[in-house]
């Protein structure tokens, strides 16, 4: 894994060694490991976040009139603040195929393994396993959020405020400050640029 920091305390995991890491995780088949990963992946959420969804939060529609999104209701993020994050095909379908196999069980958590509902240890070893089996330095689930937000931003060309509401942040400085910083190359691309 290539260590790029975008900015201050921001680690992102090189675009190949995520596709490796994608890759080695549907290859293992566990679909609710699979959920994890692209619920990191896609959505951007904090663990903390994460271990706390509940089956309820869980809001998946099919297209029609002008309910046209699935989405996931975030209780309590950092701060106490409520948000609700649309959920693209990929989080959608390995929703879909994790509830179909999730064992019956009065707990109301989403996520589950044999002792319960998963703790933020539990999705560490996760990621730590299939980074191993694929070949590449151990990620974290906070690594995958930078990646999102970083990813949306700098290669979809996102807007900030709609990339903040996304993540979470309070202010978009936040999101400013860890995800746009500049490096020396940016600053000579942008200068060498009005060479004519």
């Amino acid at each position: 894994m290539r260590s790029n920091n975008i900015a201050k305390g921001v680690k992102l995991i090189d675009k190949s060694d995520l596709n490796k890491l994608r890759r080695e995780i549907y290859a293992k088949g566990n679909k609710r490991d699979i959920c994890v990963f692209e619920m990191l992946n896609n959505l951007g959420v904090r663990v903390s976040e994460l271990i706390s969804f509940e089956l309820e939060d869980i809001k998946l529609t099919e297209r029609n009139g002008t309910n046209t999104f699935s989405y996931i209701v975030v209780r309590e993020g950092k701060g106490c603040k409520y948000r609700e994050i649309p959920i693209n095909s990929d989080v959608k379908n390995a929703i879909k195929e994790y509830l179909e196999v999730r064992p019956i069980t009065k707990e109301s958590k989403l996520l589950i393994g044999e002792r319960g509902a998963l703790q933020r240890e539990a999705i560490n070893r996760i990621l730590r396993k299939y980074c191993i089996s694929a070949g590449i330095e151990s990620v974290n689930p906070h690594c995958l959020r930078s990646c999102l937000g970083t990813r949306l931003l700098k290669e979809k060309n996102v807007d900030i405020v709609t990339v903040s509401k996304i993540l979470g942040h309070s202010s978009i400085t936040t999101t400013e400050r860890y995800y746009l910083g500049t490096n020396m190359s940016h600053m000579a691309n942008a200068l060498n640029s009005l060479v004519e």
